[in-house]
């Protein structure tokens, strides 16, 4: 899948592979759900899941042994059914698998741990909230996928200065984004902390707006 307006890379562990029923209806069986130990730079992880397909799985076997890869993609969003309730997810749908090399360092030269880069127009937008001290918004992206006339509504939130600037040019505006895709918890009935299939992509930078400059005052 090659989506110039939706495209990323992650890299990371493999931590659990397995067939999940809900997705069988819009992935027509073929596919698996694996999700990826990704770290972040301040020594925290995210889980990411990954939607592979049966034959990249047979080509890398070691998916299925907790390997360590790098995977090119595009995070879509499905729509599945749950207690006759439609509910929408998004995932990082594989493109590319190439096994991490040895040299670590000679691989997050070539590119970032967790990268996703999105160009759409901005839709739907909250409130800007504090939290933590820093402002924060969310707000949906639709990004064109690479089948015509098909979507996608990416849940996305941007921080401190960028969220007010995005706030500022509001809905209808078409940006491109650099962002990285972080996954939320939950709690089982231990009381553990579980990943869950909700995530977002936390805005670093914009890279652009309508084929314009970004405004200096605006830039990391």
């Amino acid at each position: 899948m090659d989506n110039r307006t939706n495209f990323g890379h992650i890299s990371g562990q493999i931590v659990s592979i397995n067939k999940v029923p809900l997705l069988d209806d819009v992935l027509a069986g073929n596919y698996l759900l694996g999700i990826m130990k990704v770290l972040r730079g301040t020594g925290k992880c995210d889980y990411v899941p990954i939607v592979f397909t049966q034959s990249e799985i047979k080509a890398h076997p070691t998916l299925i042994d907790n390997g360590k890869f790098l995977v090119s993609g595009s995070f879509r969003t499905f729509l599945i059914n749950l207690n006759n309730k439609n509910l929408k997810i998004q995932l990082f749908y594989a493109s590319q698998i190439t096994e991490q090399v040895n040299d670590r360092r000679a691989l997050i030269n070539q590119i970032k741990n967790n990268r996703i880069n999105l160009t759409g127009e901005i839709k739907s937008m909250d409130r800007i909230k504090t939290f933590n001290s820093k402002d924060m918004l969310r707000f949906l992206l639709q990004v064109d996928e690479c089948q015509p006339n098909h979507s996608s509504l990416i849940s996305c939130v941007a921080w401190g200065v960028t969220s007010k600037f995005i706030n500022m040019l509001g809905e209808g505006e078409k940006i491109t984004i650099q962002g990285c895709i972080q996954s939320h918890f939950a709690y089982n009935q231990n009381k553990r902390k579980v990943p869950v299939i909700k995530n977002n992509v936390s805005v670093l930078k914009i890279v652009s707006m309508d084929d314009n400059e970004i405004p200096l005052d605006f830039r990391y």
